[in-house]
């Protein structure tokens, strides 16, 4: 899967390359709320356990254009302990890693948006650590835009991939764009 990840990247980099003149750099904040649906890889006495997941992304580097935008977002997510099943609950967690997002602007109102990332996670209260990996896709509806500033209201759709479990998210989000430094070719 890290390969998959670096290729990605660099599909996107160079893809892209046509576009450096046109664009700026952009900088964002990300935060989702979703619901999250863990359905277990092995036998079990219920089909899926219901949980809460929210989310925040920094994204450290991107770059955007009037139409396109990619970048590099430092993602967290922390997920509730289920809903109890008789003596049953799933344990609750929490994740840090690295996502890729690209995202199409449609029109001025409307646009599509993708991600795929690799966290590291850990249980809040056996300390167990493992690895995931999450891929996205949404709408996003953009509420507000100036020269330097947007905020679209997102609605992710995810899927969130461990080992033994794979968890359907859907949810509703909000994310801020800070778009400071305009190529200097493209002023």
């Amino acid at each position: 899967m890290r390969r998959t990840f670096l290729v990605l990247l660099a599909l996107i980099l160079i893809t892209s390359n046509s576009l450096w003149s046109k664009g700026k750099i952009i900088y964002a904040l990300d935060f989702s709320d979703s619901y999250y649906a863990a359905i277990p890889h092995f036998e079990d006495e219920i089909p899926f356990r219901s949980s809460n997941a929210t989310s925040i992304a920094v994204g450290l580097f991107g770059y955007a254009t009037e139409n396109f935008s990619a970048g590099l977002d430092l993602h967290t997510m922390f997920v509730t302990p289920s809903i109890p099943f008789g003596n049953y609950q799933g344990r609750g967690f929490n994740s840090v890693g690295f996502r890729v997002r690209g995202s199409y602007q449609v029109n001025r109102r409307v646009g599509l948006f993708t991600s795929i990332s690799s966290e590291a996670n850990y249980y809040r209260t056996i300390k167990e650590a493992f690895i995931s990996y999450s891929l996205q896709l949404g709408p996003q509806f953009r509420v507000f835009e100036t020269g330097m500033h947007t905020i679209d209201i997102t609605v992710p759709l995810t899927i969130h991939l461990r080992k033994e479990i794979t968890a359907p998210m859907l949810g509703i989000g909000i994310r801020y764009t800070l778009g400071p430094h305009r190529n200097e070719e493209s002023q």
